[in-house]
């Protein structure tokens, strides 16, 4: 499995191989991964979007999961620091709420294909795009 996990202190990290989302380690709230995408020669994801594992052929084309990672960390530190905010003035924050805006954030970037080179006879299927999803652990 490949993707993005959002730990309590808010930052992301690049996911390792870690075979289900249950199995996420302590202290990550959510994550956005793949489930897999598959194509005639098996699953393919992890050397299209993983940074470990990335074919040559995408490398410079497509984002990484660290690629986006690093660009959104930001947005998800911007985040949990509402939350915190809200939290500290009195409010009521919903925590799940804010998690699943975090990994929104992630999974919205992560799906986003990059544009066919040219000459490129390759049908895109979508399959990748839709093996990713992303739940909370709160």
């Amino acid at each position: 499995m490949i993707g993005v996990d959002i730990s309590v202190d808010g930052l992301e990290s690049a996911l390792k191989q870690i075979g289900a989302f249950d199995s996420l380690p302590d202290g990550v709230v959510g994550a956005v991964f793949s489930g897999g995408a598959y194509g005639p020669s098996g699953r393919y994801e992890q050397y299209v979007q993983s940074a470990q594992h990335q074919a040559a052929v995408h490398q410079g084309r497509w984002q990484t999961d660290e690629d986006v990672a690093a660009k959104r960390a930001d947005d998800v530190r911007n985040e949990f620091a509402q939350m915190v905010r809200t939290i500290a003035s009195g409010g009521r924050v919903s925590v799940r709420s804010a998690v699943g805006r975090a990994l929104k954030i992630i999974y919205d970037d992560m799906i986003v294909y990059p544009p066919p080179p040219a000459g490129s006879r390759y049908v895109r299927t979508g399959e990748l795009r839709s093996s990713y999803r992303y739940e909370t652990k709160v």
